[in-house]
């Protein structure tokens, strides 16, 4: 059997998937500190008191870009490298995992206040 000319070829839909996976969660991050997190300030703005530190390290611009930028890199470098099929796909799985947990973050930053605030509550 010959290796095919272009590596990519050897990737099957379910990997796609998983890079689109990728796109999506850090696209999700990407977004976060434009769309999302100004909604979740101005509610925290009538709360009053100290908010979490994961909330407050959220709330910032650059901290889900990084977490974008990291899966998104991984990837990439899973895309564009010379690697075997076995390390690709090791590559694409993880930056799937991490584009998951990145988002997941996101969102637990922003509802720990509440949750917090709802465990007050007697």
């Amino acid at each position: 059997m010959r290796a095919p000319e272009n590596p990519l070829q050897e990737l099957t839909a379910l990997d796609w998937i998983a890079v689109l996976g990728v796109g999506a969660g850090a696209l999700f991050c990407f977004q976060f500190p434009f769309f999302i997190a100004p909604h979740f300030e101005k509610m925290f703005a009538d709360f009053g008191g100290e908010l979490p530190d994961l909330t407050q390290l959220a709330l910032t611009t650059w901290f889900p870009l990084m977490l974008g930028l990291n899966p998104a890199s991984v990837a990439f470098h899973a895309l564009s490298g010379k690697h075997t099929l076995a390390r690709r796909r090791l590559l694409i799985v993880a930056a799937f995992a991490m584009a998951v947990a990145f988002s997941a973050l996101c969102l637990v930053a922003m509802y720990a206040p509440i949750f917090e605030l709802a465990g007050n509550l007697k």
